[in-house]
């Protein structure tokens, strides 16, 4: 093996061991996420990779709707698609006063980190 060649061995072994270190960095934050927001995240549906990103957009264009289509699209709660279907109501009704409007778009946020990353392999019996 030549020099140049054991160079761009090293070079690729290096940026493989950068992306490694970004996936622990990334999955940490997202621990610690959800350890900080674990009642919050109890009652957030997992939605499905590209409906949670439309669930969010539609929380922040139409307050209240995004929540109540991720309770309606959720894939892991029997009962608790009511409590977000009366939660996105709620928000809808309050937009005008702009208390549902902020309302919707944390929610919203919070549906988005859950349907993401290593939060949609966390089950609701650990949250």
């Amino acid at each position: 093996m030549s020099k140049n060649e054991i160079t761009k061995l090293t070079h690729k072994v290096t940026d493989k061991v950068k992306d490694a270190k970004k996936k622990v960095v990334d999955n940490k934050e997202n621990i610690k996420f959800a350890a900080k927001h674990r009642k919050q995240m109890k009652y957030i549906p997992k939605v499905k990779s590209p409906h949670h990103i439309t669930c969010f957009v539609l929380n922040i264009l139409l307050p209240g709707i995004g929540t109540i289509l991720s309770g309606i699209l959720a894939t892991d709660q029997k009962n608790d698609c009511w409590i977000n279907i009366l939660m996105g109501c709620l928000q809808l009704f309050l937009a005008p006063v702009g208390v549902g409007w902020v309302w919707a778009i944390i929610w919203g946020y919070f549906i988005y980190k859950r349907g993401s990353g290593i939060m949609k392999y966390v089950p609701n019996s650990i949250l």
